[in-house]
């Protein structure tokens, strides 16, 4: 479907351009609607791809510092901490397409929470 569609995007200008020279206007304007639609279409979808890439960035960048942040904290013993800061952020994350979460700033302060708590522990506690 893709390769049609590319095919398209190369054969309908061409096609747009050839029928201007002949009489038959109906041609000319039914071939420069559909070449203006299909290539503006493969425009946007092409426009579109680097956004896909930068989210997907972001998301494994702040999934990847969000379980390093988890597991230090548990195995520095915090998991009541843990659980807590999770379960404070979980209404905010949830399946969207409708636009881009901000995942990355709920990650963060999430991690900013978690880290709050090891500068706050006792100095006389045991290691």
């Amino acid at each position: 479907m893709l390769l049609l569609l590319l095919i398209a995007t190369v054969i309908l200008p061409i096609a747009w351009l050839a029928s201007e020279a002949q009489s038959r206007r109906w041609l000319s304007v039914v071939l420069g609607v559909c070449a203006i639609g299909v290539c503006s279409f493969v425009a946007y979808g092409a426009g579109r791809i680097p956004l896909v890439f930068q989210l997907n960035t972001e998301f494994t960048g702040a999934s990847r510092k969000l379980i390093d942040t988890v597991v230090e904290q548990l195995e520095d013993g915090q998991c009541d901490k843990v659980l807590a800061e999770l379960k404070s952020i979980q209404p905010s994350v949830y399946e969207n397409y409708e636009n881009y979460p901000r995942y990355t700033e709920i990650v963060d302060k999430l991690i900013a929470k978690l880290k709050e708590t090891e500068t706050e522990k006792p100095a006389g506690g045991t290691d």
